[in-house]
């Protein structure tokens, strides 16, 4: 029985405390009003509502929080097909390099061959 009052007494001090955050938060204007006229007079049923209060602001951080891993994912696809791009230019860049120096070099040994036999 004392552990039932002490949960009683527990659920009385959150309705308390919401009770008063309310009216911090809005004074005692005419929607703190609304809000208490809405919320169930029973303390267990306000804990309930709560709860279903923090599933809806709980699905809806998900649903942003997954919108934007989303968004993350697309961007790292773009950038990864960015990155093989530019790779193949460097890879294409280095063969032409290897390329050009192989002729250079052919074209400097003529050279050297030409002065060499005259």
């Amino acid at each position: 029985m004392f552990i039932i009052t002490q949960y009683e007494d527990k659920v009385l001090t959150i309705e308390q405390k919401i009770v008063e955050m309310m009216a911090m938060l809005h004074g005692e204007s005419e929607l703190s009003k609304k809000v208490l006229t809405v919320l169930p007079s029973d303390p267990y049923e306000q804990l309930e509502v709560a709860r279903q209060i923090t599933n809806l602001a709980v699905a809806s951080k998900m649903s942003e929080l997954e919108s934007g891993t989303m968004k993350l994912q697309q961007t790292l696809v773009e950038k990864d097909q960015m990155i093989s791009t530019l790779q193949e230019h460097v890879a294409n860049i280095q063969t032409t390099l290897l390329e050009t120096s192989a002729k250079l070099t052919l074209a400097l040994n003529e050279q050297v061959r030409s002065f060499c036999i005259s």
